[in-house]
């Protein structure tokens, strides 16, 4: 039987802010500066990786001096992935090959104390703990190791002059972990009494993509972590998905990228890369840009071929003119210009209501808004020659296939509402909310995206 938590108590207030949280990612920072020196992105909260951070600077520079939180992500995690330990993630300060428990337990000292080392020098606000997926649930021996991390990277801050940076810690469990009470309760009870401001929870084979009844399950299941009394940010989290958990008041905030790290899967951290051939190398991902009311991403073919169908020009292109001046050409061109107008908008938006109603709000505004324009978008029929067929795949087939993934995502919108409704019917009775995010002292402002004139 799992352990009975004793509720932390406090008052919920009519009003609370929503963290939003900009992981800066390991390329692209500068392309971020340009978009915070046009005014295009307005975030007051950014994650660092520590393995890329030496390259980005400039960009923590500027962002701190406009007001910004800073947040050191030490990798950890990845050190310890067999799939992840290598490439960039090398570079962290830290890093000294794959990570087993025993191993990192032996050098758990080194690691701590160059962790809270660099977060000082730096000046970062705050710190994520040294943390790692614990495939076992609450009987992964990386559980013990991960609260000793805290108690050590707490006290080098303290000794090392950091005794006002902030130490935050990260939860990274499976889905089913999450969803079992058992296990959830057993988790809670190891976390419980450590000094955290707030919680990172990232969940693996969970995101932007969610399925309703995995979204309806997860919400549920966070309405457990309440008893923490601390903020609880939804790591590597975004969209629709990620908007829902805010407006139910079981998360307090969002981590994600512009238009990537929106979903987390550690499902295969244990399995050793491949060599990459030379069409790996050549290739890549494709570039998407994300339609918002449609809540997914389309690669630029795609979007191409949908604008350009019999009235897929008024579905598919952003209109904000303070978005897309240039239209179709516009949204494509600064993708990430478009994800953090239209994502930071929604995001004020739903802070701006008092917390009984944002339920309400997000059903009938984003959710509403995502079922109606998806089963729209699924009737047009794209143009055939805009598309760019897989290898072996002709046009037609290709435009089948996209009309296809299309009625498949307008049934999933569907159903996400049906189901999403009924949960709120089920929870009429007021509970309890997440409380917001716990920001640094000489932060002036916690709002989320300024968006406000």
């Amino acid at each position: 039987m799992a352990e009975i938590i004793a509720l932390r108590t406090g008052g919920n207030p009519l009003w609370s802010h929503i963290g939003d949280y900009l992981r800066v990612g390991e390329t692209g920072h500068h392309q971020l500066e340009t978009l915070i020196e046009e005014g295009r992105l307005r975030t007051n909260r950014a994650i660092f990786d520590a393995n890329s951070y030496r390259f980005q600077k400039d960009l923590a520079r500027r962002l701190k001096d406009s007001g910004s939180e800073l947040t050191l992500d030490p990798k950890t995690a990845e050190l310890a992935a067999a799939a992840k330990c290598g490439g960039r993630v090398a570079q962290a300060p830290w890093a000294d090959g794959l990570d087993t428990a025993r191993r990192f337990w032996e050098r758990l000292d080194v690691v701590c104390r160059s962790i809270a080392e660099q977060a000082v020098q730096e000046g970062f606000h705050r710190v994520i703990s040294p943390s790692h997926f614990l495939q076992r649930g609450a009987g992964d021996p990386w559980l013990e190791i991960d609260v000793e991390a805290f108690k050590r990277t707490r006290q080098y801050l303290d000794n090392l002059g950091g005794r006002d940076i902030s130490l935050d810690y990260s939860l990274i469990i499976s889905r089913n972990d999450l969803v079992d009470e058992a296990v959830r309760g057993a988790l809670l009870a190891g976390i419980f009494d450590l000094p955290f401001e707030n919680l990172f929870v990232r969940i693996s084979r969970f995101g932007s993509d969610a399925s309703p009844a995995q979204i309806r399950r997860v919400i549920s299941a966070l309405g457990g972590f309440h008893n923490l009394g601390k903020g609880l940010i939804l790591d590597y989290l975004g969209g629709l998905t990620g908007h829902a958990a805010l407006a139910f008041g079981v998360a307090s905030g969002l981590a994600r990228g512009l238009g990537e790290r929106e979903r987390f899967d550690a499902s295969d951290w244990d399995k050793v890369p491949r060599p990459k051939s030379d069409d790996d190398q050549n290739g890549g991902a494709a570039k998407r840009v994300r339609i918002f009311g449609l809540d997914k991403s389309l690669t630029i073919p795609e979007l191409n071929a949908l604008a350009k169908a019999k009235n897929g020009h008024r579905l598919i292109v952003c209109s904000d003119r303070d978005c897309c001046r240039r239209g179709l050409e516009g949204m494509v061109a600064d993708r990430k210009a478009h994800y953090a107008t239209q994502e930071g908008k929604l995001i004020h938006e739903l802070e701006s209501v008092p917390d009984q109603k944002r339920v309400d709000h997000f059903i009938s505004h984003e959710l509403t808004m995502a079922d109606r324009t998806a089963r729209q978008i699924k009737d047009l029929k794209p143009v055939e020659s805009e598309l760019q067929p897989r290898k072996g795949q002709t046009p037609e087939q290709a435009a089948q296939k996209l009309s296809h993934r299309l009625a498949q995502w307008a049934q999933r919108n569907e159903k996400t509402r049906t189901v999403l409704e009924n949960l709120h019917h089920v929870h009429e009775i007021e509970r309890s909310r997440m409380p917001s995010v716990h920001t640094h002292p000489t932060i002036r402002s916690t709002k989320a995206n300024r968006y406000e004139k």
